[in-house]
């Protein structure tokens, strides 16, 4: 489980560097970042369709800590 979320971070870091160096480059070229602002908008909301795409497969049973998670009482929250 440690070397995934390492892995995680690590790709995220690239992923912030490439991001950085484009939006220099845009800012460089056109003189602002209004371009890089509106393709970073339109590539989160591709990824929100895409995740909408994705579905349980059936037979599959939920995780136990998912479910006792989910019934936990929050933080805070006072169940009298």
């Amino acid at each position: 489980m440690q070397d995934r979320w390492g892995q995680g971070v690590a790709s995220s870091s690239r992923g912030w560097k490439v991001r950085r160096y484009v939006d220099g480059l845009v800012r460089d070229r056109l003189g602002d970042y209004a371009l890089a602002w509106y393709v970073a908008g339109a590539l989160s909301i591709g990824a929100a369709g895409l995740s909408l795409l994705l579905r349980r497969r059936p037979g599959r049973p939920v995780p136990e800590a998912v479910l006792v998670a989910a019934t936990a009482p929050r933080a805070g929250s006072f169940r009298g």
